[in-house]
């Protein structure tokens, strides 16, 4: 009966898994993802893509076809609705309330696709303040862009949070996706972003901010001299200042 019973867990798992591979969301405007399925809570659909941020998406947004596989997913139990935050991706930490507050539900992808705050937790943070529109930024964003692929690629608990001063939303995502990176961004002209540039006092660009999981300063830099020449470069060595942020941010 043991052995049944053993089996019987199993397929149940077998078909809780299955339910949450891979696949292409989209919502009314055309955005795409892919992702897998977590849960729907409040009027949100959150979502895991393949390097384990977490996502979420309004149910209104969803198109016809997601929309009706949420549905499905929900009723047979393959993501439960829930009262709770959205899920962190396995292995990661949950977000301080300093960081909840700080950002709260402002950070999206380059796909215009929200993501939970969670996201964030546990690890080194950087704020870049910039706008397309700069020289300055349109030297420095392609050094900065090198500095954090070379820390994701060993896996490091960072991220880059994009802090918008462009003129047009769009400007903003076309910015991001022309330098081909994975950060998020706060958005564009909102309070979470006139709050950042506030409490930062941010009167030139670009200008780096480092963050910890408590939302504290531990380090701060002018990025106008970035560029593939720079001399002095604060980021020559990416493994190397990341450590000396970690220590000061006790990550």
């Amino acid at each position: 009966m043991k052995y049944f019973g053993a089996v019987a867990v199993l397929l149940v798992l077998a078909v809780s898994l299955s339910a949450q591979e891979m696949r292409t969301w989209a919502d009314k405007s055309g955005n795409k993802i892919e992702a897998k399925f977590v849960k729907v809570s409040r009027g949100y659909v959150y979502l895991t893509d393949a390097s384990g941020k977490s996502l979420s998406v309004a149910q209104r947004d969803l198109s016809p076809d997601d929309a009706t596989y949420v549905k499905a997913q929900a009723e047979s139990g393959g993501g439960a609705a829930s009262t709770g935050t959205a899920a962190a991706p396995a292995g990661s930490k949950v977000a301080s309330k300093a960081i909840k507050d700080l950002f709260e539900e402002s950070l999206t992808n380059t796909g215009k696709t929200k993501v939970s705050t969670d996201t964030l937790g546990g690890k080194v943070v950087m704020l870049y303040f910039c706008g397309s529109y700069l020289d300055s930024c349109k030297k420095a964003t392609p050094r900065l862009a090198e500095f954090s692929k070379a820390l994701e690629a060993k896996k490091l608990p960072f991220e880059v949070v994009y802090v918008s001063s462009d003129r047009t939303e769009d400007d903003l995502y076309k910015y991001l996706k022309e330098n081909r990176v994975s950060w998020l961004t706060t958005g564009w002209r909102n309070e979470v972003t006139r709050k950042l540039k506030d409490l930062h006092k941010v009167t030139t660009m670009p200008l780096i901010v480092i963050i910890g999981p408590d939302g504290k300063q531990v380090d701060r830099f002018g990025a106008a001299h970035l560029g593939p020449k720079a001399e002095d470069d604060p980021l020559a060595n990416p493994p190397e200042l990341f450590e000396k942020w970690r220590k000061k941010a006790g990550v």
